[in-house]
């Protein structure tokens, strides 16, 4: 999927968003990965503002901090009736009325607004599977794999479908984050939002907020009994047709296992650069890329940009004339043996790596050399 197809799809969600069904999960630690979060329609749902601009508010903050008696005598028992006003176990979606209630319309229309304002802005830039090296807010699109599937959301969904285990407060101990689904005909979006340290509110007095008001205003805040589920105006990865799509690759590294498709990428690049025959004792190469050496991740990332790189396609002499006459090059290979380069040091692995991805540029203006990790392209002179 390229960035044409991506925004394409993305637009049909965003100008179609009154016809869209919207649900909400937390993805757990362990199966089945999702908890439906459900949210229960009742009069008092004016009250149930889950956030406000990105600080997570309980749905009875209003109430206590109404002071006056009439409120609370109208409302209170009710309240003591109905903890849960925010999530409801039980509420299906047969059961759900046609009709949104508040908190899951403004989650819906936050999502989309998000969507809309960094994912299909004209300024965005997105960028493939071998840029992953370049350390940039990029929006890189990620085809999973087999081996490689982090998000494998169809099946989530189909698990606890089987299984029907809903939302339970002791959820909110272990789970990595809220996935929001829509569904616009037969087709399904997810938006993934990371869990953040305020993604479940200090309950304690001891918060921020909670001291800044005490000592600036002399006002006291009530102890909050229950955990409150906060939701950011944040989507960090998008999911759809088998694709991750996020700017934040560090994420998928800390999280998710991204390691696992750095080093299935490195792999077929390896492959590439055997066939092309420009170099020997790939063995060497492949021995280097298994390593666990921490010094050794960032040329995997960096090996994965040869899968597009020109310089396996120059011929053998041509590529030997340029690079032994190069000051940046010189020495750094030893001249060809039964035609191809060998490769048998970690030094010699790790020029050949930075070659492949051309690593080095060099100003036709000032002849600086720089070493730039980003590369991009630039259009032929007319």
């Amino acid at each position: 999927m390229n960035r044409e197809e991506f925004t394409s799809e993305l637009r049909k969600f965003v100008d179609n968003q009154n016809e869209c069904c919207f649900e909400a999960f937390l993805v757990g630690k362990t199966s089945p990965k999702l908890r439906k979060l459900a949210f229960r329609r009742s009069e008092y749902r004016d009250l149930r503002k889950a956030f406000t601009d990105g600080i997570g508010q309980d749905p009875t903050d209003d109430l206590r901090r109404d002071s006056t008696d009439d409120f609370k005598q109208n409302h209170t028992d009710d309240l003591k009736q109905n903890p849960d006003v925010g999530i409801d176990q039980n509420l299906t979606d047969e059961s759900r009325p046609k009709q949104q209630d508040n908190l899951e319309q403004n989650l819906m229309e936050v999502m989309i607004s998000v969507i809309r304002e960094r994912f299909l802005d004209e300024e965005a830039v997105y960028a493939g599977e071998t840029d992953i090296a370049d350390n940039q807010k990029k929006f890189h699109i990620i085809q999973q794999t087999d081996e490689y599937r982090p998000f494998d959301v169809e099946n989530w969904e189909q698990k606890w479908l089987c299984d029907r285990e809903n939302f339970l407060e002791t959820d909110l101990d272990d789970f990595k984050g809220i996935i929001f689904k829509f569904r616009y005909g037969n087709r399904n979006l997810w938006c993934y939002q990371n869990k953040r340290s305020v993604t479940v509110a200090n309950r304690r007095k001891t918060g921020v907020l909670a001291r800044l008001l005490h000592y600036e205003n002399g006002m006291y805040l009530e102890e909050q009994k229950e955990r409150v589920l906060t939701f950011l105006r944040a989507i960090d990865i998008i999911v759809m047709d088998g694709c991750i799509v996020t700017d934040d690759i560090g994420l998928l590294e800390r999280s998710f296992d991204f390691q696992i498709f750095i080093c299935q990428k490195a792999d077929e690049a390896s492959r590439l650069v055997r066939k092309s025959g420009l170099f020997s004792g790939m063995d060497k190469l492949d021995a280097y890329l298994s390593s666990e050496a921490k010094s050794h991740i960032p040329y995997r990332k960096k090996l994965i940009r040869a899968m597009d790189s020109p310089v396996l396609e120059m011929p053998l002499d041509e590529l030997y004339g340029k690079i032994s006459s190069l000051p940046r090059w010189s020495g750094k290979f030893k001249a060809p043996v039964n035609g191809s380069i060998p490769i048998e040091k970690v030094s010699e692995i790790e020029s050949m790596i930075d070659l492949l991805s051309e690593r080095f540029t060099v100003s036709e203006v000032t002849g600086q050399e720089y070493d730039t990790e980003v590369k991009k392209k630039a259009d032929k002179i007319v």
